[in-house]
């Protein structure tokens, strides 16, 4: 089982640039990153007394595994539909239920980027729908502030907690995406110039 779960996990030859499997990978460490983040974002939510439901921790949690289980039974397209739905209504729940001093909203953007890359060009109708689905969330939790979850109320010291703890998630998990497109097109520029090397040793010979 722990096998498999690292199986999942394991990135595969990156000569072929940002591929669908390489995105399947990516996909599943994302999930493992937000499972560990609602547990930091728990310990936070106790140390200042915030009090945020606890069904937000369930739910997020539930979500990962339901999608890790998923993805590791090889249905990798239907996990990033569920995962992509299930977090955008998550975060559109959050965003609506606060403040937006808290930051909390910029991972409403991160989701929007996430199902760019995860879907790719091959499938961009899928990305941009997801975009688009994104951003509309983002609107109406702005604009009408109703949610599933009743409104939380912080006080200055815990507002300027939680928004420090947002910006610098949403600045890693933007920051990490970010190099893992650079990384696999980089591996893939080194290839094909190594090969025109060869290419050129062969010709002069």
């Amino acid at each position: 089982m722990v096998k498999k779960f690292l199986q999942i996990l394991k990135f595969p030859d990156e000569e072929k640039g940002l591929s669908a499997e390489l995105r399947a990978v990516l996909g599943n460490r994302l999930v493992v990153l937000i499972l560990a983040l609602s547990f930091v974002y728990y310990v936070i939510d106790r140390l200042i007394n915030s009090n945020v439901t606890h069904f937000l921790f369930i739910s997020i949690s539930g979500s990962c595994i339901l999608i890790l289980v998923i993805s590791g039974s090889g249905y990798f397209k239907l996990a990033k539909i569920i995962g992509l739905f299930l977090f955008n209504v998550i975060l559109y729940n959050i965003s609506a239920s606060q403040d937006f001093s808290s930051g909390v909203h910029l991972h409403q953007i991160t989701a929007a980027f996430i199902a760019l890359i995860l879907f790719g060009y091959e499938e961009r109708a899928w990305g941009l729908a997801f975009t688009f689905f994104t951003f509309c969330l983002f609107a109406i939790a702005f604009f009408t502030k109703a949610s599933l979850i009743s409104y939380q109320r912080f006080n200055e010291y815990q507002t300027n907690v939680l928004f420090m703890m947002n910006i610098t998630v949403f600045a890693a998990i933007n920051l990490y995406l970010t190099y893992m497109i650079l990384r696999p097109n980089h591996n893939v520029a080194q290839t094909l110039m190594f090969r025109n090397q060869e290419l050129k040793k062969t010709n002069v010979e």
